[in-house]
């Protein structure tokens, strides 16, 4: 009777702690999930904007337009929320051609309670060297100053 007991007890705590193994990576997937797709959802919305600085900075600099791509990382977003607005703090790493990052960005939006959204400040944080194949895009006169 006793060694009955003691195996209910052995295959109830075996059948608790693999409910609890499959469940917790589930439920910290999914926190970290939502995050990502909310930070992507205010950047893809917030992507024509930084798009556009983006030209304004490199249009001297670059033969190529560089882009920036939501999904592709190399992104941070820190958001600071107020009464009457949010700022949002982008890091960006733009690119040209086959996905060269060509620097890093921190721009920084002001968004108002009617969605009305300005750029308030552009600061280039660093270069990155092309491969010598893509060297041609640089034109040779830029500089990359902060703006």
């Amino acid at each position: 009777m006793f060694g009955t007991v003691i195996r209910r007890l052995l295959v109830l705590l075996v059948s608790l702690l693999c409910i609890m193994l499959i469940l917790e990576p589930t439920k910290a997937y999914a926190e970290t999930d939502t995050n990502c797709k909310g930070q992507r959802l205010i950047l893809t919305l917030l992507s024509p904007k930084i798009e556009e600085q983006l030209t304004l900075f490199y249009k001297d600099r670059l033969n190529e337009k560089p882009t920036f791509a939501p999904f592709l990382g190399g992104y941070d977003l820190k958001l600071e929320y107020h009464d009457s607005h949010i700022i949002a703090h982008v890091t960006v790493e733009p690119y040209v051609g086959p996905h060269l990052s060509v620097g890093q960005d921190l721009i920084t939006f002001h968004i108002d309670n009617s969605g009305e959204v300005k750029v308030t400040a552009y600061q280039h944080l660093k270069n990155y060297e092309l491969p010598p194949h893509w060297r041609k895009v640089v034109i040779p006169t830029a500089t990359f100053r902060q703006m």
